[in-house]
């Protein structure tokens, strides 16, 4: 936000205050350069919330584990564990 208005540039180029929580443009730019489908492409805020979704979808709690080969990013192991997934340190 700015105290002084929204410049012309930015009303010209239709700036939003917030993204498309689809990413329908982005993901449709990445599958284009990957030659996948849109529907392929997932984006996220960041690698944190990639790898806790992609535990939450695959994972079963309480009776999945996901491997982690050591030293390994942190995230993988707190990610498991707030999903009640164990893991397997190889």
């Amino acid at each position: 936000e700015n105290p002084h208005g929204t410049t012309v540039e930015a009303l010209d180029a239709a700036l939003h205050r917030y993204p498309d929580p689809r990413q329908a443009r982005l993901k449709a730019a990445i599958a284009g350069l990957r030659g996948c489908a849109p529907s392929q492409v997932v984006v996220g805020c960041g690698s944190d919330e990639i790898i806790d979704l992609l535990i939450r979808v695959t994972c079963e709690p309480g009776r999945d584990s996901i491997l982690v080969c050591s030293p390994t990013y942190a995230m993988y192991q707190i990610f498991a564990s707030v999903n009640d997934v164990s893991t397997v340190d190889v």
